[in-house]
């Protein structure tokens, strides 16, 4: 982790409020929360990251990291409310995965309750978009609690994090092994 570059990102860290970084696969979101997570703990935050995608709990796997798994929509708010009454950093990678798998009313409540908890209380949150899409899959239900958007791209080997609320800004970073490097 180094603070080239990255200034918006960790300062929307550090204020502790609730972040959604979406994007389509393999842009650089879980090295994001990844990143979070390591600035989280050496603020004392005492962070954690809920894992939904089967992607994330493989790069989580031997990494000395606290985090857990959940497979349903229920589990994801009973995590997230846990999360927070132990005044943990909850950082949910993806908040809208298991939603895209069945997208209706009764877990569209469940998404706008755990977005109402990190945006009253603070996190980070991943999300996943699909096909030509430009928002998460579920965005209705997240954002109107998030205080920072920023959507990922990739292009010739280059990451790209595109801030589109508090500012507009880009932010290009490249992935080493399990790292961050802020350009």
């Amino acid at each position: 982790m180094n603070n080239k570059g990255s200034n918006l990102f960790y300062k929307l860290v550090e204020e502790k409020v609730f972040v959604l970084v979406y994007g389509p696969y393999a842009t650089g979101k879980t090295h994001l929360a990844y990143d979070a997570y390591i600035l989280a703990e050496r603020l004392g935050y005492n962070p954690v990251i809920i894992a939904t995608e089967p992607g994330t709990r493989t790069f989580l796997r031997d990494l000395k990291v606290n985090y857990t798994s959940v497979l349903t929509m229920d589990g994801l708010a009973e995590e997230t409310t846990r999360a927070v009454l132990e005044d943990r950093y909850p950082i949910v990678d993806s908040i809208n995965w298991i939603y895209r798998e069945n997208p209706g009313p009764e877990n569209g409540r469940i998404l706008a309750y755990i977005s109402a908890l990190l945006g009253r209380n603070g996190g980070l949150a991943t999300a996943q978009v699909s096909g030509s899409e430009d928002e998460a899959s579920g965005a209705p239900y997240i954002i109107p609690w998030t205080y920072a958007i920023g959507r990922t791209s990739r292009e010739k080997g280059l990451y790209l994090l595109e801030f589109k609320t508090p500012v507009k800004k880009v932010l290009g970073f490249k992935i080493w092994g399990k790292q961050i490097e802020w350009l």
